[in-house]
């Protein structure tokens, strides 16, 4: 009989004590399990490392706000497992969401598994209408794609580890490591270390509590737009890849040869 995969489930965490419990939960009704739960408290002031550790989640605690990127680095280091699997504090995932990321990495295509959020955990006007907006957005994409979405990402464990991690640079006006666009750098750099792509996974995924307001919302956009810049600056070779959130439609165009034949769409 052969023998399945093994996991390490990943979870970055920063004063999440109002999300984290349900994350969990979640996590803990996987089937298959996952070897390994692992959730990197991010320097929080409130009862992040009290909840996971009462879960029975192996709590890395940080002494400082290193930021997401940072802290899943963090994680994957204590890491045992064959495949890491990323999810957020404030996600939900599916009972079978490490079974879509073991049938994507078993057929040898891919360099890992990603894909959008499922649906919003949160029942409030503003969050589901974001929700719609987005998977409207991502409707059209293809099966393979040179991007990913950290809260909903597996990867092998040695490529993760041939990389480097999530990128990790200072601005020089800051003393936090550079985030938000961390997702898409990773996949850019696993791609061309691998000659593969990523397969997009539209079904199987995570609900995401979105931003309760305008405000709120309109912030984080406001900071992907400047992260998304600076990874160019960074990174020009990401002018001509094929990702999802900061080229949206740009799918389209994917390398045929880089994801073993004929992406999902494409005639």
């Amino acid at each position: 009989m052969p023998v399945r995969p093994s996991f390490s489930v990943i979870v970055p965490a920063f004063n999440a004590e109002r999300t984290l419990g349900a994350c969990l939960d979640s996590i803990h009704r996987l089937d298959p399990a996952p070897n390994q739960v692992i959730v990197v408290d991010d320097a929080s002031s409130d009862r992040t490392a009290e909840i996971a550790e009462a879960s029975g989640a192996q709590v890395l605690r940080s002494e400082k706000n290193v930021g997401q990127g940072v802290a899943r680095n963090l994680g994957a280091r204590l890491a045992t497992s064959e495949f890491l699997a990323f999810t957020d504090a404030d996600c939900v995932v599916s009972p079978g969401w490490l079974s879509t990321f073991e049938s994507g990495l078993s057929e040898g295509r891919f360099c890992g598994v990603s894909g959008p959020y499922e649906a919003s955990s949160v029942e409030e006007y503003l969050p589901q209408l974001i929700d719609r907006w987005l998977r409207f957005n991502q409707a059209a994409s293809p099966e393979a794609v040179d991007s990913a979405v950290t809260a909903n990402l597996a990867v092998a464990r040695a490529d993760f580890e041939a990389v480097g991690g999530f990128p990790e640079y200072r601005l020089p006006w800051s003393d936090r490591c550079c985030v938000t666009n961390e997702d898409e750098e990773f996949a850019h750099l696993l791609s061309r270390h691998t000659g593969k792509l990523l397969r997009w996974q539209t079904s199987g995924g995570v609900l995401h509590a979105y931003r309760p307001t305008i405000a709120g919302f309109l912030r984080q956009q406001m900071r992907y737009a400047e992260s998304i810049l600076i990874s160019r600056a960074r990174f020009p070779s990401l002018l001509r890849a094929k990702s999802h959130y900061s080229q949206r439609s740009g799918l389209a165009g994917v390398d045929e040869e880089r994801c073993g034949g004929n992406p999902a769409g494409r005639n």
